[in-house]
């Protein structure tokens, strides 16, 4: 092998360099062109599937926030515009419930779905502690003991 290269002019060992590299860079080429067709099904995953329901578990922990604080200014101040809003923001945190069923990712996930269960669940706990609250807080006479 070493006679053949001793043998090869000058000319012909830089054609076989060159035509070497060139191999390599198309290698490599291709392994990063397959590659990125792996990135782009993934990111197609995480933008069309899995951030919608981040979003809406996001909304649903807002809701739930602005819920809670509107029951807190309600039962202080008495004021009908608070237990109206909380009121709508518990209609809508069940709607988000709703929809986060029937997402199909958490569909295909049976952790997913028994979490979203006990979130109903939790919501449904919470809401008839807030009619207790409520019922409490605007009557004189369940107010006492």
């Amino acid at each position: 092998m070493l006679r053949l290269l001793k043998k090869l002019s000058i000319r012909a060992k830089l054609w076989i360099g060159f035509g070497l590299i060139l191999s390599i860079l198309s290698i490599s080429s291709a392994i990063t062109l397959f590659n990125l067709g792996g990135v782009g099904r993934q990111v197609h995953e995480v933008v069309h599937e899995r951030q919608p329901t981040v979003m809406l578990t996001k909304d649903l922990a807002t809701s739930l926030q602005h819920a809670s604080s509107a029951m807190g200014f309600f039962l202080l101040t008495k004021e009908e515009n608070y237990h109206t809003e909380h009121a709508a923001q518990l209609a809508q945190a069940k709607q988000i419930i709703q929809s986060l069923k029937q997402m199909p990712v958490v569909q295909q996930d049976a952790s997913s779905i028994e979490l979203v269960k006990q979130l109903s669940s939790d919501i449904k706990q919470f809401e008839s502690i807030s009619q207790e609250l409520i019922e409490k807080a605007t009557s004189y006479e369940s107010n006492f003991p």
